[in-house]
């Protein structure tokens, strides 16, 4: 991966964009701020997994059980619709999205813990 020097942005290692500049060798050319930048200037691998930090982790966790919690009000409502006849397909919709809202939260939660 090949990143510009001047604007950070991401411009591609690939043959199709990789060009010899006699004096400079292969450079690629970066089409924001239109400038040669080397093949590998920086980062040139996936970068490794961050921890969350402490902030972040609260907050995370914070949002975790508000999908959580907003779920089972969401499945709740869902039920009553297709229960009562009002609405059955919105009811419908209404606890599936009940359900996704529920494992959402539920992976925010382990990708917290990992």
């Amino acid at each position: 991966m090949a990143y510009c020097q001047s604007c950070g942005r991401y411009v591609g290692d690939y043959s199709a964009y990789r060009h010899s500049i006699p004096g400079k060798g292969d450079a690629v050319l970066c089409y924001r701020c239109k400038r040669w930048v080397d093949r590998h200037p920086g980062q040139s691998t996936v970068p490794s997994k961050q921890p969350f930090i402490a902030p972040e982790r609260k907050r995370v966790r914070t949002f975790a059980n508000i999908y959580v919690v907003s779920s089972l009000g969401v499945f709740a409502f869902g039920g009553v619709l297709a229960l009562t006849g009002k609405g059955v397909v919105p009811g419908v919709i209404c606890l599936l999205a009940g359900v996704s809202l529920f494992f959402i939260g539920v992976g925010m939660k382990k990708a917290q813990k990992s």
